[in-house]
């Protein structure tokens, strides 16, 4: 490289330095952060430099070249403005043109595959990633704050959005290329654990509501809207490894896939998701792994569970903390609000449930008991319940043949990946949008974001 064309920048860092390097006569906390902020912004603009020198230099400087099987004639060269991870630079770049297709070429894109894009490959996965747990608005004022890289809210919605597009359009092909990498279970995995559940998001569609029933003058007139509530769904995939910590022996789990889908009737592409996740495991398995499938007692959730085939055979649990809200709310309605009585009932089956075998037996007879002593056969309801449940609530057999009974991952991520995200103050979705952003923060958390990068990066994505 020419000695004159890095003179002005070499020039740049000498001068700099004569000025920082020196000994302050007022060295303080004040004078550190000054000249932090100073060595920062001064190699930001280094860095500006370079790259901006670094692009023209590596452009065809022919006046004719050859693209595809077509000729193409130096037209001009006219600036154009790059968000970079050092700020914004200007490039000279220089524009070919074909007389025959009318159409022009910038050799310069073409080989950064930056074909209309305003951004740099590493910008649009700072704002990707960030996108995955930040609002536009909070990455903007990150961004302007502490980064050099300071673009425009609008800009940042738009790349947002663009690489979840990018990664929902190409979440087969993400999936399976993550898997590829999977060859084995996590060490020492003896138990694999599924679970499903649903939480509630806004949607910013026509709809109903859901609130407390109508109390004061003035409710009647909020049934409706833009807006309404709907259930998305969160599917897990955890693996137990049992060891002993202090004399007694537990489950440690070792790791855990999430899978979200925004709000969709029946749930049906977040259960095709989570049957493409566990047959992969289920084919990388050994044959003496323990299966369950744990949730709470939603009717629908079982059904799916009964009627598709790949989980024939496994065990199915009714979370323990489900089970105990229902046990206390039967023990409610036999004994009355704050009864005494009934908080010893409570406990006592509580502890049954959890350490004898057939512990649902012995509830079910006591409670049954009580109804018919006092008359209280409209309670049946919640018998029925657990009458339903019986074979999934025998918690002490299943204890001691190492299963675990609570569906703790499925109710963590459905606090930690859609709600943390998605049900902030005033925040209302899009479905499209709603998933791509989920996409984004299940990637992360699968701990597949370099797979999912490296095939998504260069996509070319529709704009709806």
């Amino acid at each position: 490289m020419p000695e004159p064309i890095l003179a002005p920048i070499f020039n740049r860092i000498n001068q700099f330095l004569s000025n920082l390097i020196k000994k302050e006569e007022d060295f303080s906390s004040e004078t550190f952060e000054t000249y932090t902020r100073d060595l920062s912004q001064f190699l930001a603009s280094i860095g500006r430099s370079l790259l901006k020198l670094f692009l023209e230099l590596n452009q065809p400087s022919d006046n004719q070249l050859e693209y595809e099987g077509r000729k193409y004639f130096y037209k001009k060269t006219e600036d154009r403005e790059y968000a970079t991870l050092f700020g914004i630079i200007t490039v000279s770049r220089r524009v070919y043109f074909n007389t025959e297709t009318r159409k022009s070429l910038i050799p310069l894109e073409k080989s950064l595959r930056m074909e209309k894009q305003f951004a740099t490959v590493e910008v649009r996965e700072l704002i990707g990633y960030l996108s995955g747990f930040l609002t536009p608005k909070t990455i903007w004022d990150v961004l302007s704050r502490f980064g050099n890289c300071s673009l425009s809210l609008s800009s940042i919605q738009r790349i947002g959005d663009a690489v979840g597009r990018a990664m929902e359009t190409s979440k087969e092909e993400i999936i399976k290329a993550a898997q590829n990498q999977e060859t084995q279970l996590p060490e020492g995995t003896d138990v694999v654990a599924v679970s499903l559940d649903g939480v509630n998001m806004m949607l910013r569609e026509t709809g109903t509501l859901k609130r407390r029933p109508q109390t004061r003058p003035g409710h009647d007139l909020l049934e409706g809207g833009s807006s309404c509530y709907k259930n998305a769904g969160v599917a897990t995939v955890s693996f137990y490894k049992p060891v002993t910590r202090e004399g007694k022996p537990i489950l440690q789990r070792r790791r855990t896939i999430v899978v979200a889908h925004a709000p969709e009737e029946r749930m049906k592409s977040l259960k095709s998701e989570l049957e493409l996740e566990v047959c992969h495991y289920m084919s990388i398995a050994p044959s003496n792994l323990k299966k369950v499938v744990i949730m709470d007692g939603a009717r629908g959730l079982w059904a799916y569970v009964d009627g598709c085939e790949l989980f024939h055979g496994w065990v199915q649990i009714v979370d323990f903390h489900h089970c105990c809200e229902h046990l206390s709310i039967l023990a409610e309605q036999i004994f009355g609000k704050s009864s005494t009585k009934g908080k010893r009932w409570y406990s006592k089956y509580r502890l049954v449930l959890l350490t004898e075998r057939d512990g649902i037996k012995k509830m079910l007879r006591s409670a049954k008991r009580y109804l018919k002593k006092m008359n209280k056969s409209r309670f049946s309801n919640m018998l029925q319940y657990f009458a339903k449940n019986e074979k999934r609530m025998n918690y002490a057999f299943f204890r001691q043949e190492g299963l675990p009974i609570g569906s703790g991952p499925v109710e963590a991520a459905c606090k930690t990946i859609v709600k943390a995200r998605l049900c902030c103050s005033g925040m209302r979705w899009t479905r499209k949008r709603a998933q791509r952003i989920l996409r984004i923060r299940t990637t992360i958390r699968n701990n597949r974001w370099d797979v999912a990068w490296r095939i998504c990066k260069f996509k070319k994505t529709t704009t709806n």
